[in-house]
């Protein structure tokens, strides 16, 4: 997983815990930990801190955050789908975001969204 995608995974995954406008701690927390497992599997020489995940976190959410509020929300997240459509660990990735979605113990609609477009840009017929 090269810099630019794992970029783009952060980017995502950061969406499914900005989808729903709130910020659960559990959903950082997950995110976090289940990023480090994901490059783990894939690719062992990238090295990724649950610090450096939060910090990524923090320093991206209120960028985040706006372009959820805007009027190209949809167009936001089916570009960011796009951008790891070709990815070899998008099955990986999409087990991350049920997971992060799961984490606080309900599934939102708005992160129900999510995984439905990922579902559909990424086709996998789930």
């Amino acid at each position: 997983m090269d810099d630019r995608e794992l970029s783009r995974v952060f980017r995502l995954l950061s969406i499914v815990i900005l989808a729903d406008t709130k910020v659960y701690k559990e959903e950082v927390d997950a995110m976090s930990a289940q990023l480090i497992k994901l490059c783990r599997q894939v690719d062992p020489d990238v090295f990724i801190t649950e610090t450096m995940a939060q910090d990524w976190f923090q320093s991206n959410k209120k960028y985040i955050q706006s372009a959820l509020k805007g009027p190209y929300r949809t167009s936001y997240i089916t570009e960011s789908l796009e951008s790891l459509k070709d990815s070899p660990h998008k099955s990986k990735i999409y087990d991350v975001m049920m997971d992060i979605s799961h984490s606080d113990g309900e599934f939102h609609k708005e992160e129900r969204s999510v995984v439905i477009l990922a579902e559909k840009v990424w086709n996998m017929g789930k």
